[in-house]
């Protein structure tokens, strides 16, 4: 009897679980802006490097997205990160890794960065990596996904377009 009910328990769990039968809830405010910055971009950096930018829709107060570098079909840079909305303001959190997944970062802290400025599909980032200040800078125009970092003495910029 007690078997009958495990099973039971069990195809209801993964019953409840198919697909379809789960939704996300909708997006908090301070991210239903965001939401153009969804899906997956994809860019060269010089030759033989292929670098791609991944992000869910907001579900709820959070957006989850991946970063990778790959260079001569090796992973060089692995990044995660996050946009969640706390005491009202949208923070980005990232966390870079190696090829083998680890964390250049200390463990209990990852580069926090908070929304600066918003507008249309533009999103301005700021914080402080070892007392340095750092903006990170979305811009999308059609297809097309411009992602610049700035650091005092620093200017990185990357280009991706949309992959799916």
């Amino acid at each position: 009897m007690i078997r009958h009910l495990a099973v039971i328990s069990l195809v209801a769990t993964l019953t409840a679980a198919a697909p379809g039968a789960a939704r996300p809830p909708g997006p908090a405010p301070e991210l239903a802006g965001l939401t153009w910055l969804s899906g997956t971009w994809a860019g060269t950096m010089g030759e033989g490097a292929y670098s791609e930018e991944t992000w869910s829709t907001p579900a709820g107060t959070c957006m989850v997205g991946m970063w990778r570098l790959v260079e001569d079909g090796k992973p060089r840079v692995l990044e995660l990160l996050t946009l969640t909305v706390e005491d009202g303001a949208v923070v980005m959190r990232l966390r870079h890794h190696d090829g083998a997944l680890v964390a250049w970062e200390e463990k209990g802290a990852p580069l926090t960065l908070k929304l600066v400025r918003r507008g249309n599909r533009e999103a301005a980032f700021e914080g402080t990596e070892d007392g340095t200040s750092i903006r990170l800078t979305y811009r999308r125009t059609g297809d097309r996904l411009d992602v610049v970092l700035e650091k005092p003495d620093e200017r990185e910029a990357y280009s991706f377009t949309k992959a799916d």
